[in-house]
């Protein structure tokens, strides 16, 4: 027998295993449940990614490590109350406080999650590739964000921070994550509308939402952080509100569909990168006479593009 055996969906893990390596069951779209043995005292990043159809976790009874507490269908790190790895009929428990990296990668079974009040960390990739979720609640006791926590969740609709949160909220039902005391926009989605107390759009704010088709950013707004809206494919403009002074390393980078896009006077940096793999870009809009302004700011092969009105 190999060391790993997939028979009729279940996952046949030998008693003797002490460690699960790296990916060593990624993309088994036949894996449908999986037994942790009591000897296995270490498991590799993204060994269930993409296991798209994987419903059942446990871990045995007996094992030093992890556990799989209250039938929670998900591999916990016991000393550190850390979700490692868990699939879409997950029940996080409330002893739980860490959502580790990569936990839900490519769960793409995942419709919803709720993020209970004994959470403080989602840690960076939690949820990435979850194609199917809608919809995240994230409780109150939440204050450390990893970066890129929903890439690729193109379905992502609904995002809401429960009352009480000291440092995060989701002011206007906005559908967004913002950081309450810098007024910082850290995640959104969709359908997100930007409420116009937000002064910045953080670095990584909208990055790989590739459902987003519009946003109205508010004049509030000041800075647009880096990578910001990068590789929002199917945006196809943008209006930079009169009160923005920058524009971020790769904020609109890899935005295909972008044509058009209005830069008002107030801006006065726009990082190097900032339309790098903008190729449907077609006219930057700025005021009568700013031409040679814009031109220092912008690099040479979109001076091209600058259009008064």
């Amino acid at each position: 027998m190999t060391k790993y055996e997939i028979i009729d969906g279940v996952g046949i893990i030998p008693q003797g295993v002490t460690k699960i390596e790296y990916e060593a069951f990624m993309y088994c779209s036949n894996l449908t449940s999986i037994v942790i043995p009591k000897n296995v005292a270490r498991i590799g990043k993204w060994a269930f990614a993409f296991c798209t159809n994987l419903t059942s976790i446990v871990v045995e009874e007996g094992n030093k490590k992890y556990d799989s507490r209250n039938n929670c269908n998900a591999i916990i790190e016991t000393v550190t109350n850390t979700l490692i790895c868990g699939c879409s009929t997950t029940i996080i428990p409330d002893s739980v406080t860490t959502i580790g990296e990569c936990a839900f990668y490519g769960c793409e079974n995942l419709t919803e999650i709720i993020i209970p009040n004994s959470i403080i960390e989602i840690s960076e990739d939690a949820l990435n590739w979850c194609e199917n979720l809608t919809s995240v609640v994230i409780g109150n006791s939440v204050v450390v964000f990893g970066n890129c926590i929903f890439y690729n969740c193109v379905n992502l609709t609904s995002i809401i921070v429960e009352e009480g949160n000291p440092k995060y909220d989701s002011r206007n039902n906005c559908n967004a994550i913002i950081e309450t005391a810098t007024n910082t926009l850290v995640f959104g989605c969709s359908t997100t509308i930007i409420p116009d107390s937000v002064t910045t759009i953080g670095p990584r704010a909208f990055y790989y939402c590739e459902s987003l088709t519009n946003i109205v950013i508010p004049n509030s707004v000041t800075m647009i952080g880096e990578w910001a809206f990068y590789c929002c494919i199917n945006l196809t403009d943008i209006v930079i509100p009169n009160n923005v002074t920058k524009i971020g390393e790769w904020a609109f980078c890899s935005c295909k569909n972008l044509t058009s896009i209005v830069i008002p006077n107030s801006v006065t940096t726009i990082a190097s990168e900032a339309f790098r793999g903008c190729y449907a870009l077609e006219n930057i809009y700025v005021s009568k006479g700013k031409t040679d302004y814009f031109k220092k700011l912008l690099p040479a092969e979109l001076h091209d593009k600058i259009v008064e009105r």
